[in-house]
């Protein structure tokens, strides 16, 4: 969901950064924080780039030549990838085509252009390994259920209340959250986290936030 998630960018990142230090620690010793973003919706209109990264600059010379170890803000737009099997060159070439194919991916039959990866054939792996029938259900339940979302934004969009409707759709997303998740979306997170998956990648597959899913892995 892209409301307010310029904001909730930096609050995420600044809580990486505060996370660091405990009472009786030095300032030294925090760490150069990477806070990376992976979208599901358009979030910088200005380009049409998949990638892009900010960093904190010096305004009279345009040069990050003082705080360059300190903060990156990367931002991964999926909607904007759009290269086949074939232009694919780079490592965010291949993942980008995983995360917005994955269901369509099969380990046995997979692009040479994925297949020379190795953490692409293992992500794919656990992909296969983590859903059983009635998972992949849910899963592909909930794909549809994003794509009825979103026609319905478009809608409202037209008709001119797309504020409304986001904020309702915020406030019930909350509320579920807040009442609990389900099962099988538990078993998929929990199958993905045994796997090594990467956290951005479980919070894509399960429609959960970060937060959520680290509140659920630690109990």
């Amino acid at each position: 969901e892209d409301y307010n998630f310029d904001k909730r960018a930096i609050y995420y990142w600044a809580k990486l950064v505060t996370e660091q230090l405990s009472e009786g620690h030095m300032y030294k010793e925090l760490k150069k924080t990477i806070s990376i973003n992976i979208l599901d919706f358009n979030f910088i209109p200005a380009n049409n780039e998949v990638h892009n990264c900010y960093k904190i600059i010096n305004t009279a010379t345009g040069k990050d030549d003082k705080l360059h170890d300190i903060f990156e803000l990367h931002y991964v737009e999926l909607r904007k990838f759009k290269k086949s099997t074939e232009q694919i060159t780079t490592a965010l070439d291949r993942w980008s085509t995983f995360l917005t194919k994955a269901h369509q991916l099969d380990k046995n039959d997979m692009p040479k252009e994925l297949a020379g990866d190795l953490s692409i054939v293992k992500a794919i792996s656990a992909v296969d390994r983590m859903f059983d029938e009635e998972e992949r259900m849910v899963y592909e339940t909930r794909m549809q259920s994003l794509a009825d979302v979103e026609s319905k934004i478009a809608s409202a969009e037209e008709k001119g209340i797309e504020k409304g409707l986001k904020q309702g759709l915020e406030k019930g997303l909350e509320q579920g959250i807040e009442q609990g998740v389900s099962l099988a979306t538990k078993n998929i997170a929990l199958n993905l986290a045994k796997a090594g998956t990467p956290l951005s990648v479980i919070a894509l597959a399960t429609g959960l936030s970060e937060t959520v899913l680290n509140q659920l892995l630690n109990n």
